[in-house]
């Protein structure tokens, strides 16, 4: 799930200040340990303009190739490529 830079910024404060420890607050809130430590780092180097979400355009496919073929398979069966679409493989 993607977070806006306020959100996150307020997930900091709120695990800085929780009386749980930050492993169960962050599992509470349901961010990865990771994330969170990614977001306080990119936080005090950048500030809040570190946390805004950099990536620009549409996802990318981890494997583009077996997408394609995915959506060649589709399309033989007789598949819309607006049916591909709602399915996620075009």
């Amino acid at each position: 799930m993607k977070y806006p830079a306020s959100e996150k910024l307020e997930i900091i404060r709120l695990v800085e200040h929780s009386h749980l420890s930050a492993r169960r607050t962050l599992d509470k809130i349901g961010v990865s340990r990771s994330t969170f430590h990614r977001w306080c780092d990119l936080f005090e180097r950048f500030g809040l303009k570190g946390l805004e979400d950099r990536r620009v355009g549409p996802p990318r496919a981890r494997n583009r190739v077996c997408r394609n073929k995915l959506f060649a398979a589709a399309f033989e069966d007789g598949k819309t490529i607006f049916q591909c679409f709602r399915l996620g493989i075009a």
